[in-house]
């Protein structure tokens, strides 16, 4: 699948996400299929007997956000890069658990960077700084489209948060 294949701003409907943020193993699903992954190695390296993974699916084509074929083959209707609804029902239902595992963890290691910056600009920084990181959205997708099928060794899950609003943190405003 190719990054052409979808539009850009494409998001979930609000019909998906709610029958998504209701069924975590449905949602799981839909993420495991949009890294690439075949329905036999789902079923050999995650918790979906033949059964679930079937009935499962079959809730994601119904949804049309798969296309489920013989023999459990999956085509994939949405981008892997899909984007939740601000404030929508997976936002609502998972960003707090996102934030929370993401940011504990560790990031000591070769593959984990993280970094706080802080400081004052202006409304056409702000503006400049939204451009910069569309590009390095885009230039991350890219990435894990081209790598989409590269043997599992020698790659790995790896996620990207990036975000700012105006924050102080709470240690500089008590003072």
């Amino acid at each position: 699948m190719c990054r052409s294949e979808f539009s850009e701003a494409e998001q979930f409907s609000v019909e998906q996400e709610l029958e998504l943020a209701s069924d975590p193993k449905t949602f799981a699903l839909l993420y495991l299929i949009l890294g690439g992954r075949s329905a036999a190695a789902i079923q050999d390296e995650y918790q979906f007997t033949p059964a679930e993974f079937q009935r499962h699916a079959l809730r994601l084509d119904r949804l049309k956000l798969i296309e489920l074929h013989a023999n459990n083959r999956v085509h994939a209707k949405v981008s892997p890069h899909v984007r939740w609804r601000t404030a929508g029902p997976l936002e609502q239902r998972y960003s707090r658990e996102v934030a929370t595992e993401f940011i504990t963890e560790s990031f000591a290691g070769a593959n984990a960077r993280l970094r706080l910056l802080h400081g004052r600009v202006t409304d056409a920084s702000i503006a400049a700084l939204a451009r910069r990181m569309d590009r390095l959205l885009a230039e991350f997708s890219e990435m894990v489209d081209l790598d989409m099928n590269a043997p599992r060794k020698g790659s790995h899950a790896l996620s990207l948060i990036i975000g700012y609003r105006p924050w102080s943190f709470s240690v500089v405003t008590r003072y």
